[in-house]
């Protein structure tokens, strides 16, 4: 019997086949006889000389992994990350790239961009009342429309007269991991009921 076998004993059965045991070459089988005179098949294996294994040289080191992957922008927004650069190195990039070349101008002009952006958070972190900056929102929040509908209805919910309906609704609340983009405004609206009703 060989892996070939197997896999396709497998295949019959709609089993994903075996990986990383097939053999290219046939498989040879030697025979002898057993002292009760019958005859017993094995496989032929091939000697290893323990000196030459000791001797041998070692393999090459596996490569480094040569290139990553990660968003560099989401939303127009980019991230601060450890693979993007810093305010100080867009602020490098800005001051350096004084070529005409297109790209060189479309990278000024990014970095920019990203200075504003960043500053404009750093503004608001300072000041958590400030919610927008020269009319600019600072935070681009993009929701599906079901999510949308989703937080209507639980807002709406949570304020019924009818404790079952409210007591469903902080049930999902408590337990649906899907609805983490909109912690930030279930958040903001239990603060404005809470000082609403105080």
């Amino acid at each position: 019997m060989t892996p070939a076998d197997i896999n396709a004993a497998l295949a019959v059965r709609n089993v994903q086949p075996l990986y990383g045991y097939s053999s290219g070459a046939p498989t040879k089988f030697r025979s002898t006889i057993h002292a009760a005179s019958t005859r017993i098949y094995y496989l032929e294996d091939h000697e290893i000389d323990l000196d030459q294994l000791i001797n041998a040289p070692l393999p090459p080191l596996p490569l480094d992994v040569a290139f990553t992957a990660h968003w560099l922008a989401i939303d127009g927004v980019q991230p601060a990350i450890v693979q993007n650069p810093t305010p100080a190195d867009l602020r490098e990039l800005s001051s350096s790239s004084s070529s005409t070349s297109p790209n060189a101008i479309m990278a000024a002009n990014a970095a920019q961009s990203q200075l504003q952006q960043q500053s404009a958070v750093l503004i608001s972190s300072n000041n958590p009342d400030q919610a927008t900056i020269n009319g600019d929102v600072l935070v681009k929040h993009v929701l599906s429309k079901e999510l949308q509908l989703y937080h209507d209805k639980i807002t709406e919910a949570v304020l019924d007269a009818d404790d079952k309906v409210s007591a469903l609704a902080i049930d999902s609340l408590q337990n649906d991991p899907g609805i983490q983009p909109l912690l930030p405004y279930f958040v903001q609206f239990m603060t404005q009921k809470v000082f609403t009703f105080i």
